[in-house]
């Protein structure tokens, strides 16, 4: 599957007041089974932060291990999940490489509705919210 994000970053330094625009991907590794109870995702994608006549970009690369729980008798569901990412950067400012933690949650709150909740750890930090709605 893949998606695009835009987003506006209230941040301090370089970040601030940026504009963000992108695009990711994800590809299927390996499904849980008894022998490994986590489904687990190749992720990638492009994007670019736009600030002050700045324009910087990056391109994570990493993978994603979480599990869906079921609510019994409802369309509701949880994917927690961890991901490890690896991030070249470049652009305005200085060239090099991010590494990252993310931990999340999905909440699929109906068949085609998520709300997302994430934080990172490591080289940035932050926290995002957000909707997402996908066929």
């Amino acid at each position: 599957d893949f998606g695009l994000r835009a987003a506006y970053l209230d941040g301090s330094g370089n970040s601030s007041g940026a504009l963000g625009l992108g695009i990711d991907g994800r590809a299927t590794l390996v499904r849980h089974s008894e022998q490994f109870p986590l489904d687990g995702s190749l992720t990638a994608g492009f994007g670019a932060l736009f600030s002050n006549d700045n324009s910087h970009f990056l391109i994570p690369l990493g993978i994603s291990l979480g599990r869906e729980v079921l609510l019994e008798g409802s369309e509701v569901s949880f994917t927690p999940y961890v991901a490890p990412v690896i991030t070249p950067n470049f652009g305005d400012g200085p060239d090099d490489i991010l590494l990252g933690l993310g931990l999340g949650v999905d909440i699929a709150l109906s068949k085609s509705f998520d709300a997302r909740v994430s934080g990172a750890l490591g080289d940035y930090d932050g926290v995002g919210i957000g909707l997402a709605w996908h066929k």
